[in-house]
């Protein structure tokens, strides 16, 4: 019985991903497509006989977090492009965007999706983001920006740090973590 693997892809679905990508289209678009390529290929390794091999789940992000179900088939899109509905790769497209960056909840999110999984399989946690942090969970709901303080101040030392010990625990529970850094913000 060969050991499986679960994969949480953390998506930004922040507004500035509808901006233009360098290479066309937008962002959010590419990372999209990307998405839809890596869950293709690692989903496409299930098989009869074992077709948990691979099981992935959503963690898409801006201002708020959401957290999909586990997955173990990805779809076959149709003749323009549209995967099924209740597939992975139609998780992917249909994630909503809005303002803020919150990299500190989604990593929460992504260590208890990890936790509530835990069938002795590996875990990998892929991490895709465009910009630095703008909301951190720290500061109360109603108000997740921090808005005291210069830009780059407050990404560096309200934000960013505040995702540190995430990303730290994610490390610690013996997770393999990856993070892409898509264009510049």
């Amino acid at each position: 019985d060969p050991r499986g693997a679960n994969v949480i892809l953390v998506l930004d679905t922040s507004n500035s991903m509808n901006n233009s990508g360098s290479t066309g289209g937008t962002r959010f678009s590419n990372a999209v497509s990307a998405a839809q390529n890596v869950s293709s290929n690692l989903l496409g390794l299930n098989t009869e006989e074992y077709p948990n091999l691979v099981e992935m789940c959503l963690v898409e992000f801006n201002y708020d977090v959401a957290t999909s179900g586990w997955y173990n088939e990805a779809g076959t899109a149709n003749a323009q492009g549209t995967y099924p509905t209740g597939s992975f790769n139609r998780l992917i497209a249909d994630a909503n965007r809005n303002s803020g960056t919150n990299w500190e909840e989604a990593l929460q999110a992504a260590i208890a999706a990890a936790n509530g999984h835990n069938d002795g399989d590996n875990t990998y946690i892929i991490f895709l983001t465009d910009g630095n942090p703008s909301a951190n969970s720290a500061n109360s709901s109603s108000n997740r920006y921090d808005t005291e303080a210069s830009a780059s101040n407050y990404r560096t030392n309200k934000n960013y740090m505040t995702a540190t010990d995430e990303a730290r625990q994610i490390i610690q529970n013996g997770w393999n973590f990856y993070t892409i850094g898509m264009y510049r913000s």
